[in-house]
């Protein structure tokens, strides 16, 4: 499969900066496929051709193979560039990787939760201020950093990095999720 050439990705997630993170360090030319409403255009018939789910991210290859939901890009991403992000051959790794990935989920809530609604972001989708989202929010996000100080901190890995003794696909996209934090509350925290 050639990635050679332009790759095309599909949606205005918020999860797109992990795939363009991980493109970059593969060497993988993306380029966001416009105009895209979030929506509508994932509901018309070719894209469902796409993506049977209607899912956005998808990635898109210049030969036609298409991959949704943005931890599976990544994976995919990293492993057809023969990148070192994510081991064939060690199930051990790739499980460890995993479980950083599936655990940055848990950020999610964060944007929709506290800054969204400061902002006025969503307010057509119904997303509005709520004092109880808004707590969970930040104490979703804070939970997390300690997990990290702790994991690299007081005992933690043996290493700089999440995973091994080398950066791997759970550092590339817990940068990008920790930069994506860090823009959208460099004025709240």
């Amino acid at each position: 499969m050639d990635l050679s050439t332009a790759t095309k990705l599909y949606g205005p997630h918020s999860r797109a900066l992990r795939i363009r993170a991980v493109a970059a360090w593969a060497g993988v030319d993306v380029e966001s496929h416009r105009p895209f409403t979030e929506g509508v255009t994932n509901r018309t018939s070719w894209f469902l051709e796409k993506s049977p789910l209607g899912t956005t991210p998808l990635l898109e290859t210049s030969d036609g193979t298409c991959v949704f939901e943005s931890d599976a890009i990544c994976r995919f991403l990293a492993a057809k560039c023969g990148n070192a992000l994510y081991p064939a051959n060690d199930d051990a790794v790739r499980a460890r990787i995993d479980e950083w990935l599936r655990s940055f989920d848990a950020l999610d809530c964060v944007g929709p939760g506290w800054l969204y609604p400061v902002l006025g972001i969503g307010a057509d989708r119904g997303i509005a201020f709520d004092a109880v989202k808004e707590r969970d929010a930040k104490r979703t996000l804070r939970a997390f950093l300690g997990i990290l100080q702790s994991h690299f901190g007081e005992g933690g890995v043996p290493f700089s990095y999440l995973v091994r003794a080398e950066i791997s696909l759970a550092d590339v996209v817990g940068a990008a999720q920790a930069r994506s934090c860090r823009c959208r509350f460099r004025l709240f925290v």
